[in-house]
């Protein structure tokens, strides 16, 4: 059926909304831990060093879905 590796179109849909889902919990865990992080006063890299590789990952997930 066609050149998808899929048994069929939901399958693709179920594996791209697990992928952003991992994206999301990565991101969300990295500023609960830089949260506390500066609570304890250990200042870590700003935010945009992680913003370009968060877009980056997104623009990688956005392909995936193509």
């Amino acid at each position: 059926m066609g050149l998808s590796p899929y048994q069929s179109p939901s399958d693709a849909g179920v594996l791209c909304v697990i992928r952003v889902n991992t994206v999301m919990l990565i991101s969300i865990m990295k500023e609960i831990v830089r949260s506390i992080l500066h609570v304890i006063r250990i200042h870590v890299a700003s935010g945009e060093d992680y913003a370009i590789l968060l877009v980056k990952v997104q623009i990688v997930v956005k392909n995936l879905q193509m």
